[in-house]
């Protein structure tokens, strides 16, 4: 694996997320976390709020990680599910006028999956499933370069669930390009010896990829640009449910090595109040 080190992030992830550096939460904004309730938000109040708390709790758990930190992240991220579920399943008439807004939230879609691949459990995979489906047949498909991409490898993690709902993302057109080729081809049959150099692919990739001012041409723009939520999301496969053994792999790749101590949860628990609103979703 490439060596990358931790200054090298360190200026990498200070520009993009200066914007939230020393960031003041607002009354609403911590109402928007502490109820993020549909009777009381729309899909772009929880949407903005998700994204935001998600990038400020990036930039802080890469200076100074904690479980707390990592915490929030697992909830803005479940936030993230609720506004999802308001533009897909409940708001039409949102759908029908915000078409930009659609196509940029598609782009960040297989990203969200593949973070709640990791952290949703068994039961929200089921309904992320459903609100995806919603998702991705909404009016005419769009040829992002997500769908060679993150939307395959986002669909071999869910592909029990797929199977047995009899539902197919994408089509057969949307050959992976290198390095998702390899990647997919392998996951399930790879060696604890061979992780390393798959993952240092899908790191070469996203890192050459992410700052490409374009959400056609770049399916980590803009919340994955350095959360690479493929590569985590690969490595808890090969932990948990391959059961591989890389838990304490020596990642030569900082960014890795920073997040792997928190990717080994048997399981994530969302905050109670956050559950409860997901509960209540029809």
């Amino acid at each position: 694996m490439k060596k990358r080190t931790r200054a090298e992030y360190t200026k990498r992830i200070d520009k993009v997320f200066s914007y939230v550096k020393g960031y003041t939460h607002e009354a609403e904004y911590l109402e928007r976390l502490a109820n993020p309730s549909l009777e009381k938000w729309n899909f772009i109040q929880l949407n903005t709020v998700a994204h935001t708390e998600f990038d400020v709790c990036q930039l802080q758990f890469w200076h100074n990680p904690s479980p707390e930190l990592f915490q929030r992240m697992v909830d803005a991220l479940h936030i993230q599910y609720i506004a999802y579920w308001s533009m897909w399943k409940k708001d039409e008439e949102l759908r029908a006028e915000k078409k930009l807004t659609l196509s940029s939230e598609l782009t960040t879609l297989p990203g969200f999956l593949l973070a709640m691949a990791m952290f949703a459990d068994d039961m929200l995979r089921e309904r992320i499933v459903d609100v995806t489906t919603e998702a991705l047949n909404y009016k005419t498909r769009n040829q992002f370069k997500l769908h060679v991409t993150t939307l395959p490898l986002a669909k071999f993690l869910y592909q029990d669930i797929l199977t047995r709902k009899g539902i197919i993302w994408g089509k057969k057109e949307d050959v992976p390009i290198a390095p998702y080729d390899k990647v997919l081809a392998n996951a399930a049959t790879c060696s604890a010896e061979e992780v390393e150099d798959l993952l240092d692919d899908l790191m070469t990739y996203h890192l050459k990829t992410y700052h490409i001012d374009s959400f056609i041409a770049n399916p980590f723009d803009p919340i994955w640009s350095l959360f690479p939520v493929e590569a985590f999301a690969l490595y808890r496969y090969w932990l948990i449910k391959r059961k591989l053994d890389i838990a304490n792999l020596q990642f030569s790749d900082a960014m890795l090595a920073h997040y792997a101590p928190y990717l080994q949860q048997a399981e994530y628990k969302v905050s109670p109040h956050i559950q409860k609103i997901i509960d209540g979703l029809e």
